[in-house]
């Protein structure tokens, strides 16, 4: 038997005020009843075919157009919450834009049930937060609500480098209720790094539960917060990943490969974030990539060397990214995976003919691992695209099968997707697809499962 994990991506939903919400770039017969809620009901759909063990909502999952942050939020993620599914969230350059902050909006999210969201490493949310209501205005924007005083430093995790959650004294309007704010430059006063942003954290993916294995950590998710917009004048438009992030995340991977025991396979990573690195732009030039660019890749300007970070992990083999709605590509660059998902929200831009989708992501161990004495880990790692277009199974076709990564498999140097290139026969490459009954052939009886971060 196998062990799998799925996890479905959601990326660019721009949940606005439900009912309320015009849809764009859809076809002018369906404007009179198109709204947020067609977006609602593709992931709703999305989860009941393709039952994912976690979703990720990578960015820009609200826009400036909300009336209440907080009602967007709790609509966009229902779908996850009714089901019953664990899920977390990372931030895109839209999501302050109504009536929270950023740390509002992480701090708020990380509260609701069947989230795995966290704000930050070295960061503490009160759980019985009540944030202060009013107007209040931070970072130059005006929010209705201020979780600030509902953050504090809370354990460190048990990595090689120590991290502050970077929270200090409030000089603004909510002062008086003890509010805090991060530090500027990635150092706190005691000169412990800060991860910079909110929402930067990580999930491990263990054996498979009732195994021998199951405690033994297959795979890890690195989930940052990729900022918005510039603050250095004349660079570009879109933020980027910063120094503190890097560390951070490449302490993460230290420490995990410190775990690994002489003859065991490393642990695989992954890593989702919103705003592409200048490398997806190398991936397109890619002979092995499977989706269509039909937008530029709206990157920041500067090369903050996060895409190397990401290599120097050793581990992590792909990354997933929205922001870019009409790009759906995965291509390779160095020996790694940069995959767009393609938007699903119908609030968002997009383009007419052009249906919405979503992308999903197959972890599954090698044959005979389940219940073995070796740790349990990773061999293959298979993705495809959900089509809300009527057609195919549950009526979402599921195009750009292929083979992210596998253990000993050259996945730049031959076709590894069900379209094109030598190789391709699903038999060879014992590719999952769908039976008559929805169900995944070869398909395990046991699941890997996520934990939770690494030290909690």
């Amino acid at each position: 038997m196998d062990g799998t994990f799925k996890i479905l991506q959601i990326a660019d939903m721009h949940y606005e005020n439900g009912e309320q919400t015009p849809c764009s770039d859809i076809p002018e017969s369906w404007e009179a009843t198109c709204s947020d809620l067609n977006t609602t009901s593709f992931v709703q759909r999305l989860i009941a075919s393709e039952d994912p063990d976690l979703i990720v909502f990578s960015g820009d999952n609200i826009m400036s157009g909300s009336l209440d942050a907080v009602a967007s939020m709790n609509a966009a993620f229902a779908p996850a919450i009714d089901a019953g599914k664990p899920w977390a969230a990372v931030l895109g350059n839209h999501d302050q834009e109504a009536d929270l902050d950023r740390l509002g909006v992480i701090a708020y999210a990380s509260g609701l049930p069947m989230t795995l969201t966290k704000l930050n490493p070295g960061c503490h949310v009160a759980s019985d937060c009540k944030p202060v209501k009013g107007n209040f205005s931070i970072n130059g924007r005006q929010v209705s609500q201020d979780f600030r005083q509902c953050v504090s430093d809370g354990p460190s995790e048990d990595l090689p480098v120590a991290f502050r959650c970077g929270v200090g004294a409030s000089k603004g309007p909510a002062a008086a209720a003890g509010a805090a704010e991060q530090q500027v430059g990635g150092v706190s006063p005691g000169l412990l790094p800060v991860v910079e942003g909110w929402g930067n954290y990580h999930l491990v993916v263990n054996g498979p539960l009732g195994s021998k294995s199951e405690s033994r950590v297959a795979a890890v998710l690195y989930l940052l917060d990729s900022g918005d917009y510039t603050k250095l004048p004349d660079i570009g438009k879109y933020d980027w990943i910063r120094p503190g992030q890097q560390l951070w995340m490449k302490s993460v991977a230290a420490q995990l490969m410190a775990l690994v025991v002489d003859g065991e396979d490393a642990p695989i990573g992954l890593a989702y974030f919103h705003i592409p690195v200048p490398e997806f732009e190398r991936a397109w030039e890619s002979s092995a990539k499977t989706g269509v660019k039909q937008e530029v890749v709206s990157s920041a300007v500067v090369n903050s060397g996060f895409f190397t970070a990401m290599l120097e992990t050793q581990h992590i083999k792909a990354s997933f990214v929205g922001h870019d709605h009409i790009n759906d590509y995965c291509g390779s660059f160095r020996g790694m995976k940069l995959c767009y998902a393609g938007g699903t929200g119908y609030h968002a831009y997009g383009k007419v003919g052009w249906p919405r989708r979503a992308r999903v992501v197959l972890l599954r161990m090698g044959e005979g691992v389940v219940g073995s004495e070796r740790n349990s880990q990773v061999e293959e790692i298979w993705s495809w695209k959900r089509l809300d277009d009527g057609v195919g199974h549950d009526g979402m076709s599921d195009i750009d099968r292929e083979l992210l990564w596998g253990k000993g498999v050259d996945v730049e140097g031959s076709g590894t997707s069900a379209e094109s290139g030598p190789g391709t026969e699903q038999d060879e490459l014992d590719m999952p697809g769908y039976d008559n009954a929805g169900d995944m052939p070869d398909g395990p009886n046991e699941e890997m499962h996520a934990v939770g971060s690494l030290g909690s």
